[in-house]
């Protein structure tokens, strides 16, 4: 993992603890002596340090494979593997699940950086950040955090199913529901264009 990456994320997740919105536990952004932030418009030292690293791997490692991803309409694994190994998927992740436990804006800062260069790559690491690990955050079982949270944030691509065949994204048109039955569940429905399947 790049060094001065990980002390940014790891450095952002000192300072900010938890973001600005989403996942339980969040609090607000705020800057090393724990004063407010400064505005939006203006970016911390270490957010500035996170934004300049993202946008050095998304020049560096991204832009030279983004004509070849599209011809072949895959992601490519190098790509994938560097997401991981610069600490920007799951960053949210708490320290206790081996984590960054960076806040919400540090993601914000990662999607934004990478979708200047592409977006599907962008979209990827978005998902990570604001779909699949926030689930478990909050409802997910203690063994289930224990199992998954450390994965998705070193190695492992999580997939998120909402498109159905009459519903599109639109998530008060669903139809699939899940029913409990004593320890398990029972699922009837269908879906369709499941975000990163085909790396999960």
């Amino acid at each position: 993992m790049s060094w001065a990456i990980s002390r940014s994320v790891g450095r952002l997740s000192q300072l900010a603890s938890r973001g600005l919105v989403a996942s339980s536990g969040s609090k607000p952004r705020v800057d090393n002596e724990g004063q407010p932030p400064p505005p939006l418009t203006q970016f911390s030292e270490e957010e500035q340090a996170l934004r300049d690293s993202v946008a050095k791997f998304s020049r560096d490692v991204v832009k030279p494979l983004v004509s070849e991803m599209d011809e072949k309409s895959a992601m490519n694994k190098a790509v994938i593997q560097g997401l991981f190994d610069n600490g920007f998927m799951a960053v949210e992740t708490p320290a206790k699940y081996d984590g960054a436990e960076a806040g919400f804006f540090a993601v914000n800062i990662i999607v934004e950086e990478l979708a200047k260069i592409d977006p599907s790559v962008s979209v990827m690491c978005d998902v990570q950040n604001t779909l699949v690990a926030p689930i478990l955050f909050e409802y997910g079982s203690e063994a289930q955090k224990k199992q998954y949270l450390p994965r998705l944030h070193k190695d492992t691509i999580g997939a998120f199913c909402l498109s159905e065949p009459s519903s599109g994204s639109d998530a008060f048109a669903l139809k699939t529901t899940a029913r409990a039955d004593g320890d398990d569940y029972i699922i009837n429905g269908s879906k369709m264009w499941i975000t990163s399947a085909g790396h999960a």
